[in-house]
């Protein structure tokens, strides 16, 4: 599950049910969600996405979810990012 863009679901960064559908799944599937950036923010111009990206990822952190887990290692995994070419 890629945990990004919470603007297009509704404008309070904060915003309760947008909360707890990503604690949700931090806390039901941590291993395979990856956060990643709405760029180029299509239809969004303009928008400081700044207080949406701090929420998400308080909201990781508040579930004892590692940011590196969400940020890189299941990211790694799901594009064998990590694995070595031959």
């Amino acid at each position: 599950m890629k945990l990004s863009a919470s603007y297009r679901l509704d404008s309070d960064p904060q915003h309760r049910v947008v909360e707890s559908l990503c604690r949700e799944l931090l806390r039901s599937r941590s291993d395979r969600c990856v956060f990643a950036t709405d760029w180029p923010h299509t239809r969004f111009s303009g928008l400081d996405v700044g207080p949406y990206l701090e929420a998400i990822l308080d909201w990781i952190e508040d579930e004892d979810v590692p940011l590196h887990k969400v940020l890189v290692e299941n990211a790694e995994r799901l594009f064998d990012a990590g694995q070595a070419s031959n």
